[in-house]
């Protein structure tokens, strides 16, 4: 029913002697729209930047919402798409390495605890 009244308006606006059409875009309902995942983007290019992926996603998120702006729906979900997939790796890379980090911090304590005798300058030099 809605692409039906999307057509009807397209058709009345286009007729000669209409009345200009109100806006220059066209009209698209809530639903159609894709994601431009633009908050999810902003988290990981504040929080888990690796390798900046996420600000990369973030300007992959821009794009895309400028294309939904612009009416250019293929547009937005292929950058909307790609925005998704960038904020997955960032995401996925940046827990991987928050565990990584998180694990040398534990052994580095716990050879120091076993050990009390041998300090982190005597550990370096090995």
């Amino acid at each position: 029913e809605m692409e039906e009244r999307q057509e009807i308006k397209t058709l009345v606006y286009n007729m000669p002697g209409s009345p200009a059409a109100p806006y220059p875009y066209p009209i698209v309902s809530p639903k159609q729209l894709p994601r431009d995942y633009v908050v999810w983007s902003l988290v990981n290019s504040s929080f888990m930047n690796v390798a900046f992926l996420g600000f990369v996603a973030l300007v992959f998120s821009f794009k895309s919402r400028d294309c939904k702006v612009v009416g250019d729906i293929e547009g937005a979900a292929k950058y909307g798409s790609i925005a998704k997939k960038l904020n997955i790796l960032a995401l996925i890379l940046g827990i991987v390495f928050f565990v990584i980090i998180v694990v040398m911090i534990v052994q580095t304590r716990m050879f120091t605890s076993v050990c009390p005798a041998v300090t982190l300058r005597q550990f370096r030099q090995f």
